[in-house]
């Protein structure tokens, strides 16, 4: 079983942290994204693709030519060019629990560059502005002072040396990341299988000892005890990347001695590093104690997220990245039976002990009258120890196996729980998975899959803008509030002129309310 039901037994990847992660990646970056970013990378469009991946590009070539010349401004645009939004999107630092959605006010350097002594960044920014507009990543270029990273190295969000989260063409790379934790179907070795299950199990120490790194926990004054337990009671939580912590410190930071890994509460000071080949040690200490070394990036000591929800078959190579699935999973195949819910279900992620589709070509609700080809149409749902169907039939939403039906309708009014079969049955029937999956798209600031869904799902006789939202808010004034939001930013950036205040419905005619009494509708007054 995979997705956000499957209960996480891990000390290093937490059940909160796995939903979000899972949530991120099905309605942050959704297939339709993937595909339309991959068609205008091909046509090598590489603002479309930006676009498409609700990536504002803040950047003028011209301008880039004329302050910094042409030979620089090129290297940049061949960046541009190799850049992979919706992998940006992907990897973008987000919330650890929730929807995850992306971290406000981050700075992530991609690529460094040099001009006439002058240090150059290309940036990925989520400043607060552009999450408020969907969830919108700022693309921009910061030369000087006006580059945040550290000063002593690359600051904590930085991807200069890990090309293979940004760039399609260092994509594969991943797979070095994440081949010693069996993540895709490359197999593990047995010394970082060991490893992996001592930090599962929460047993820190022995799991840094397997790795050959010597971890010291220093006694600290008797003022400073407490917190320094709750530091090491930390550390059994922290994802590191043991069997390839060393040689990723030795690579970010060459010629440096002494590195830090900051986390919450407290650091880690990696000492050795210098000395190639030598020994290593990790002691824990406060973040104090680690402020004037140079920061090792989160990218260089993290176990990669997609990894580990392989791992721990909390998702399969189909519900990945496509560039993710090629790295982690190159010798999967897209159409193997053990590959969990085929690509296109996204509409029924949300239903309880939801597991597969097993045919999705006929007609569903809002689809036709309920014969033929609409009894195709079946959901796989986990109800106990098997797979039970709950199909589309005669107009309704049936658990295939009803052998106790009345004794099961009885047992609930009385107030006793019904099986999973029935519950994703009666669930599927108030078309609440509909209106779930639309908050999900709109929390992650998916306009265009919105309006593609509803109008596809929607009885024929219903208006879906009118629908009621978990926050009190319709559809439509959801849909309307995050159009305005995202046309102001986009003439911020001087892409537009600013909107007027007309209704989101009226821009929008395919789901314009029906005229009552022959008369126009009329928007909501402000």
């Amino acid at each position: 079983m995979t997705g956000l039901g499957r209960p996480v037994d891990s000390a290093i990847f937490s059940h909160p942290r796995a939903q979000a992660a899972i949530r991120a990646r099905r309605f942050g970056v959704t297939p339709s994204m993937i595909e339309a970013v991959a068609l205008r990378r091909a046509a090598g469009d590489w603002r479309g693709a930006c676009a498409a991946a609700a990536v504002e590009v803040q950047i003028d070539p011209s301008s880039l030519k004329a302050r910094h010349g042409s030979d620089l401004a090129e290297l940049i645009l061949d960046d541009l060019r190799n850049l992979s939004p919706d992998l940006l999107r992907w990897h973008f630092p987000r919330a650890r629990h929730g929807s995850g959605l992306l971290l406000e006010d981050e700075w992530v350097p991609l690529a460094d560059y040099a001009w006439a002594g002058v240090p150059v960044t290309l940036v990925a920014a989520s400043p607060r502005h552009a999450l408020a507009a969907g969830q919108r990543i700022a693309l921009t270029v910061l030369a000087g002072s006006r580059r945040r990273d550290g000063t002593q190295g690359p600051s904590r969000r930085s991807l200069t040396h890990h090309r293979m989260f940004w760039d399609a063409a260092a994509a594969p790379q991943l797979a070095r990341l994440s081949a010693d934790l069996g993540g895709g179907g490359t197999g593990e070795p047995g010394d970082a299988r060991r490893i992996s299950a001592l930090q599962d199990a929460g047993r820190a120490e022995q799991a840094w000892a397997a790795a050959g790194i010597e971890l010291i926990c220093a006694p600290a004054r008797v003022s400073g005890r407490r917190q320094q337990a709750n530091r090491i009671s930390r550390l059994a939580t922290l994802p590191v990347n043991l069997p390839l912590l060393v040689t990723q410190a030795r690579e970010t930071l060459p010629g440096v001695d002494r590195g830090a890994i900051a986390f919450r509460g407290g650091a880690l000071v990696l000492r050795g590093l210098g000395s190639d080949g030598g020994p290593v040690t990790a002691e824990v200490v406060s973040p104090e104690q680690a402020r004037d070394l140079p920061a090792l990036p989160d990218a260089a000591w993290l176990r990669p997220v997609d990894a580990e929800l392989l791992r721990l078959d909390l998702l399969a190579p189909p519900d990945l990245h496509p560039l993710v699935a090629d790295a982690l999973a190159p010798r999967t195949s897209p159409t193997s039976p053990n590959q969990g819910p085929a690509t296109g279900t996204l509409l029924y992620r949300t239903v309880p002990y939801f597991e597969a589709v097993e045919a999705c070509d006929g007609a569903g609700p809002g689809d036709g009258d309920g014969d033929g080809a609409a009894s195709q149409l079946v959901l796989l749902v986990r109800c106990g120890t098997n797979l039970h169907r709950v199909a589309w039939r005669d107009g309704r939403w049936q658990a295939e196996h009803d052998e106790h039906g009345a004794r099961e309708l009885l047992l609930n009014r009385l107030g006793g729980a019904m099986d999973p079969c029935r519950q994703a049955a009666e669930y599927l029937g108030t078309g609440r998975h509909i209106l779930d999956l639309v908050e999900s798209l709109l929390e992650h600031g998916r306009i265009h899959e919105v309006l593609r869904l509803l109008p596809e799902h929607a009885d024929a006789g219903a208006d879906p803008l009118s629908f009621a939202l978990s926050d009190g808010t319709t559809v439509g004034e959801s849909l309307e509030a995050l159009f305005l939001r995202t046309a102001y930013l986009r003439a911020r950036a001087g892409e537009a002129e600013p909107p007027a205040a007309v209704s989101y419905r009226l821009a929008n005619p395919s789901l314009r309310r029906r005229p009552r009494k022959g008369e126009p509708a009329r928007t909501r007054k402000r």
